[in-house]
């Protein structure tokens, strides 16, 4: 058993519902020993385990304020937002870490395969951008994108701002192809609430930071129409093109501006921030 006092990965775990964390918790238990690990439950009740580190939330302010509690709290060299419906699988933190190690230390996000009754879920994209549900990222990277889950929001619309600021800021949101999570879809009274008075209110904020700068990529203020290919995320072959850059080709592209999109893309490249989306996009345009 591990026992070293800055863990190779802290598990932030927001709940309300005892019985949920706790079988959460013990799923766990059961597919992390390849792994250092602590799991930060910041829940108006406790748990007894080893590996649990208790913040008590006494006035629950939603799971944006949670997932930050947790964060703040969190010891690891990596940190990931869990959710109490939501169970892990044989290998999935050991699988991410080599996946997430292979790489550089550059600014990323890993992103897990996930599946629930129904078989394989889309991939979550918005703006044409891969989004993670479940974030798991170097704590040191946190603080380039000034902070872990927004309190701006209540409960929803945390993990896809989170992403979205990670390609804002030139990183990556990359996805593990052997590490996966369950979805359970528990609707229960908590959630049932949760969703009525706080969902649309956290979607407006959502679109009213992101719209403006993204929106002309889809073809409403929805998620919907705009998921990504069930592919590598990532292709090497592209110029690397910040979101900013490929924003201003697209507004290019839709004037019919061809010297200033071969001004852009002949212009300071730097890291790998393309989506599949993008870079389909740009190939049926001829660009690519």
């Amino acid at each position: 058993m591990f026992t070293s006092d800055e863990p190779k990965l802290s598990i932030i775990l927001p709940s309300l519902r005892m019985d949920r964390a706790r079988h959460c918790v013990d799923r766990i238990d059961r597919w992390t020993g390849d792994v250092d690990y602590e799991v930060v439950l910041v829940a108006p009740f406790k748990i007894d385990h080893p590996r649990v580190k208790h913040v008590e939330e006494i006035s629950p302010k939603g799971s944006c304020h949670a997932n930050t509690q947790g964060y703040l709290n969190a010891d690891g060299e990596y940190v990931v937002a869990l959710a109490d419906d939501t169970y892990v699988t044989p290998q999935w933190a050991s699988n991410m870490l080599s996946f997430m190690e292979k790489e550089d230390d550059s600014l990323m996000i890993g992103n897990f395969r996930a599946f629930d009754v129904t078989g394989e879920r889309t991939e979550p994209g918005v703006y044409g951008f891969l989004y993670s549900c479940f974030p798991f990222i170097k704590r040191k990277h946190v603080a380039q994108l000034g902070g872990f889950y927004d309190t701006y929001f209540h409960s929803y619309y945390g993990d896809p701002d989170l992403s979205l600021r990670t390609w804002h800021y030139g990183g990556r949101v990359i996805t593990c192809p052997d590490a996966w999570m369950e979805f359970a879809n528990i609707e229960d009274e908590v959630e049932t609430n949760r969703r009525a008075e706080h969902f649309e209110q956290d979607q407006e904020l959502f679109f009213q930071r992101w719209h403006s700068l993204y929106g002309h990529k889809a073809r409403s203020r929805s998620f919907g129409g705009i998921q990504l290919p069930a592919k590598p995320q990532i292709a090497d072959q592209f110029p690397a093109l910040p979101p900013e850059v490929c924003c201003q080709i697209h507004h290019a592209m839709e004037q019919g501006n061809s010297e200033q999109v071969d001004k852009l893309i002949a212009g300071n490249l730097s890291g790998k921030c393309v989506s599949e989306f993008g870079l389909d996009y740009l190939t049926t345009n001829s660009i690519a």
